[in-house]
């Protein structure tokens, strides 16, 4: 069950370590098949980098919650591993961002969607 949003972002940096505690949260229920942590891709070097030094409170940080960095802790322990995934190969763009016409044919035909034209 989904619910509303209950607290707002101050900086985007802030929204993408929120949105990736919540991944975090809605897939440590998860088992994995292999011993290989479960894989999460972030398109935020500035989430990634404080995902990887886990919670230094200082003028940057001071806004976001401590809890939030429990991410940092799992990827510490090997149960997630944040990767970066380069903009210009972030499928979920596509679903988030205004881009030109050419990245958005790229995106859809990457992802198996069809025109109603070409379907048979």
């Amino acid at each position: 069950m989904f619910t509303k949003q209950t607290l707002v972002a101050t900086f985007s940096n802030h929204a993408e370590i929120i949105a990736l505690h919540e991944v975090i949260r809605g897939t440590s229920g998860l088992r994995s098949t292999t011993k290989e942590p479960i894989c999460i891709y972030e398109d935020n070097a500035a989430c990634i980098k404080l995902m990887k030094q886990g919670f230094i409170k200082g003028d940057n940080t001071k806004h976001i919650s401590p809890k939030y960095f429990y991410n940092q802790q799992l990827q510490t322990l090997l149960k997630i591993q944040v990767n970066q995934v380069k903009s210009e190969e972030n499928v979920a763009d596509l679903f988030t961002k205004f881009l030109p016409k050419s990245t958005i044919e790229k995106y859809v035909k990457s992802i198996g969607m069809l025109k109603l034209s070409e379907i048979p």
